[in-house]
């Protein structure tokens, strides 16, 4: 017989203080854990199409989720998510996420508890820009705006970071960095919304795939022409058909969105020939195939993997990010890598540093939209969950886990009775499936000798239970997915969207969010860049490729900074930083 599940019910558990969990970290190449983690912010499968699913009900559930990508396949069982990692792709490939970290990396040997706790994205970005190497020079060098594109950023973080990044030039050097945001991109219109509303960009285009001639189509339906003058394109294509949780994945060169989005963003690219691209898509992308595609244009392209919670915020969330330049010195990307290592800066405060108070109104507008219409005193809907209740009392049968219900004490269609300090409007509008994968996983750590209602650990409630759908360490946020209903153990009620957000690094309290649903921005968040991670790739950038001593031109035809003073400075500074 397993151990009885601890008591949940009655009184309210004392919130775990953040300072007596130790947080430890791998490298971002590794992937004995980034995959595993990464495992609980994927989509469910068909069963659970049909079982529940979404934040407010999770009973929604739709061909689109295959978007958000983490590094694990969805019929893949958990026992099998570390030899997966370590078998992903080809020899290639895999040596390219696998090389050995240098040893002077930002985070080596890094004890998060030695340093100091930083949760306000504006503090990161003034650490950040404090440890970056001379850019007081390369400030000097930007003679006038740098000119920025984006295209499908989804929430704008890139704009985000330049600004945190300009903020923090001129409270540390006394220095104006000026962007000039050039034009957009978003095909979905509460997106386009948000991006008007909070960004004002001259021009906002629909469809990326247009993009290449010389006019495209605006998010208001009129023809303008496309502009080419730009110094910086940030691009985070579409990964649906990269994804591992995708049956039928396409390659770079298919009619997918996936590789139709890249080829609309590459024609702009040949054409225009911008002197920096940042791109940012899934691990499980093409990543070989696209540094080449650049390089046939007369790029240097160099890709990594890098990891969220080692830059400054407690979320397991591994991407590539690829670098191409036109200078011509050819070790720009190698040395962009090795920066961005060294800027790395593990986080030093927990989840529970980026939750809003119980009692913020914000909390409980949220709580109420999650909650429903339901009336809380009459019984749950019946819903069929045929196909994943098998799963769930194979599970129960396997692990020894019993038929009892501790947590939920949930009936077949009545009511459910969470905990007191819990959200029991919430749960009362749960789905079967659910409120019995938080029975199971609780007994689960009851047979470890542990309390999750103690802890702050996130329950990725939208898997199935067969997959990994809790928090490996505690404190630490699995990635966030658009679909993901992301349950808080010690709060008894899920991540609302204002946290999701601010666990991207984004600074909600800086933008307009009053017209956003839980649902929209849950989806502003599972598909956001992460802040300080895309701001840490623009920093090196421009600290590697800013030309000094004089005011920046385009050469005729060129479609880059001048090359001449770049590619001496470049190796000159490659010297110093090396």
């Amino acid at each position: 017989m397993p151990p009885a599940a601890p008591e949940s019910g009655g009184r309210r558990p004392r919130r775990s203080c953040s300072s007596a969990v130790k947080i430890s970290y791998t490298e971002a190449g590794s992937s004995e854990d980034d995959d595993s983690e990464d495992a609980s912010g994927g989509s469910s499968s068909e069963d659970d199409s049909k079982g529940g699913g979404s934040r407010a009900s999770a009973g929604r559930r739709s061909a689109s989720d295959l978007e958000p990508e983490d590094d694990v396949l969805e019929d893949e069982p958990v026992a099998a998510v570390a030899a997966k990692s370590k078998s992903r792709g080809g020899k290639k490939d895999r040596d390219k996420w696998t090389k050995p970290a240098p040893p002077d990396r930002g985070s080596a040997g890094v004890d998060p508890e030695d340093l100091p706790v930083i949760r306000c994205p504006h503090d990161m970005f003034r650490d950040l820009m404090g440890r970056a190497p001379r850019v007081e020079g390369a400030l000097a060098a930007l003679a006038r705006p740098l000119r920025v594109a984006t295209m499908c950023s989804g929430t704008e973080s890139p704009l985000l970071a330049l600004s945190m990044i300009c903020n923090a030039a001129k409270e540390l050097y006394g220095a104006e960095l000026q962007i000039e945001h050039v034009f957009s991109c978003e095909i979905e219109p509460f997106k386009q919304a948000y991006i008007e509303r909070n960004f004002s960009p001259p021009i906002l285009f629909r469809d990326i795939r247009e993009l290449g001639g010389e006019k495209a189509t605006t998010a208001y339906g009129s023809l303008v022409e496309v502009p080419g003058e730009v110094d910086l394109l940030v691009a985070g294509t579409s990964c649906v058909d990269y994804s591992n949780l995708n049956n039928e994945k396409k390659d770079l060169d298919a009619k997918g969105e996936s590789g139709q989005t890249f080829r609309g963003m590459m024609q702009w690219v040949v054409k225009n020939r911008p002197p920096l691209v940042i791109l940012e898509n899934v691990c499980g992308a093409p990543w070989e195939r696209v540094a080449e595609r650049f390089e046939e244009n007369g790029y240097n392209a160099g890709f990594m993997r890098v990891d969220t919670k080692l830059h400054y915020i407690p979320h397991t969330r591994t991407r590539g990010y690829l670098l191409a330049t036109l200078d011509s010195d050819k070790t720009i990307p190698l040395q962009w890598q090795d920066l961005v290592r060294r800027l790395e800066r593990p986080s030093s405060s927990t989840l529970e540093a980026f939750l809003l108070p119980n009692d913020d109104p914000r909390v409980h507008s949220a709580r109420a939209a999650l909650a429903g219409k339901q009336d809380t005193q009459k019984a749950r809907p019946r819903t069929d969950w045929g196909r994943c209740e098998t799963r769930h009392q194979r599970a129960r049968l396997e692990e020894e886990l019993g038929v009892k219900r501790p947590l939920t004490g949930w009936e077949d269609g009545g009511l459910c009775k969470l905990p007191d300090y819990a959200w029991t409007d919430w749960g009362r509008s749960q789905v079967d499936r659910v409120l019995d994968l938080m029975d199971i996983n609780l007994l689960r750590l009851a047979k470890k000798g542990q309390d999750p209602m103690y802890k702050t650990l996130v329950w990725n409630l939208s898997q199935n239970v067969d997959r990994t759908t809790g928090s490996v360490r505690p404190g630490i946020c699995p990635c966030l997915t658009p679909s993901m209903v992301p349950f808080v153990t010690n709060r008894g009620g899920p991540l609302v969207g204002l946290e999701a957000l601010s666990l991207q690094g984004i600074p909600v309290d800086d933008l307009l969010l009053t017209r956003e649903s839980e649902d929209n921005m849950a989806d502003l968040a599972g598909n956001a860049m992460t802040t300080t991670v895309v701001g840490t790739a623009i920093l090196a950038a421009i600290l590697l490729t800013a030309e000094p001593g004089a005011p920046r031109t385009r050469r005729a035809g060129a479609g880059r900074f001048c090359a001449g003073a770049m590619c001496a400075h470049a190796r000159a500074r490659a010297e110093q930083l090396l």
